[in-house]
């Protein structure tokens, strides 16, 4: 089997979110129509990472002037511009299944050379403590607790930043 990255799709919408509820606890994962309206305003930066004709993984974030993410942005897409300068990640998951066989990581790759490519300054998220060495592994940089409690949760600001896009 070889993995496919590619753009979501609108038929991809219901897979992802059942994905999204097996990898997030019910306070933070995303609800189908959130992920409905993410896929439809997100076109260049919400991938999937398929299987054959499976779809495994996914990852989604919005663009925004903001330098980190905040609660907000979870709740409604009114602060995305594909024109601002930073590109955040929301969502990072692979179904359970497909865990711990390289399928995060590609999809990080794709969406680190899609920020590259569309001249983002930097490319942020929030992860909990356990995660961060994940992150790093990539460039990211740990700026420390974040603003966000999104599902009640304590987070971390993870950044990396594009000097050549600055």
């Amino acid at each position: 089997m070889s993995l496919l990255i590619r753009p979501a799709m609108p038929e991809d919408c219901e897979t992802i979110a059942y994905i999204e509820k097996l990898c997030f606890s019910s306070t933070e994962a995303a609800p189908l129509e959130s992920i409905r309206e993410r896929q439809k305003l997100f076109t260049h930066t919400f991938l999937v990472a398929c299987l054959d004709t499976t779809i495994v993984g996914f990852i989604n974030g919005c663009v925004t002037q903001q330098p980190h993410i905040t609660d907000d942005l979870f709740h409604s897409t009114a602060l995305h511009d594909d024109q601002a300068p930073t590109q955040m990640v929301f969502s990072l998951a692979v179904h359970p299944e497909y865990q711990h066989q390289g399928i995060a990581v590609r999809l990080m790759h794709a969406f680190i050379e899609i920020a590259r490519m569309n001249k983002k300054k930097r490319l942020t998220l929030t992860c909990k403590k356990e995660r961060i060495p994940f992150y790093e592994q990539f460039g990211y940089i740990n700026e420390g607790l974040a603003q966000s409690t999104h599902g009640g949760s304590t987070w971390y600001n993870m950044t990396i930043d594009f000097p050549e896009n600055q």
